[in-house]
């Protein structure tokens, strides 16, 4: 596994010119990150990219083809191996190419795009909230809360009330 996580790693780095192991990229993510546990996570990870790389530079570019008839020959005729023989030899891997990184970059910058909206949309929001919370504790009312404080800070109720008790409507809200 670790063999062919290195073939692949090598074929990006070759086919996108891109370290994963550069200081820059995990200095720029190291930033971000604010608990030692993704710190620490971040510094695993890095350690795993460099010795992937470090795999995948040792990769010989062609790989010498299985020998099958040395196997036929140790172990004898085999309808595994045969089998194994086959479809080895029906395996098509495609050349790697750079067709698709225009595509990759498109769909990461709709990606960013959309991450940056939310983040000013979750920044609005959090502005609403804090103000509606500064208003809930300025108009926190208690059971030691009077009824001058209570009308002080509702006007617009205190009125209301004022009005059914000039007009005798004591019972006005309470459904009869």
């Amino acid at each position: 596994q670790r063999l062919f996580a290195a073939v692949v790693v090598g074929r990006i780095i070759k086919m996108r010119r891109f370290s994963t192991n550069s200081k820059a990229s995990f200095e720029a993510l190291m930033k971000s990150t604010t608990t030692p546990y993704a710190r620490a996570e971040l510094a695993r990870l890095q350690q795993m990219c460099g010795q992937i790389e470090e795999e995948a530079r040792n990769v010989p570019e062609q790989v010498a083809p299985i020998d099958f008839a040395a196997f036929k020959a140790k172990l004898g005729p085999s309808d595994l191996l045969t089998k194994l023989e086959k479809k080895y030899q029906a395996l098509q891997f495609e050349e790697a190419d750079n067709l698709n990184e225009k595509n990759a970059d498109a769909k990461f910058a709709s990606m960013i795009e959309k991450a940056k909206q939310h983040a000013a949309e979750t920044k609005q929001k959090a502005s609403a909230l804090e103000a509606t919370i500064a208003a809930l504790e300025a108009n926190r009312t208690t059971k030691e809360t009077t009824i001058e404080e209570v009308a002080a800070l509702y006007p617009d109720l205190d009125k209301e009330v004022q009005e059914e008790i000039k007009a005798h409507q004591w019972l006005k809200g309470m459904g009869a």
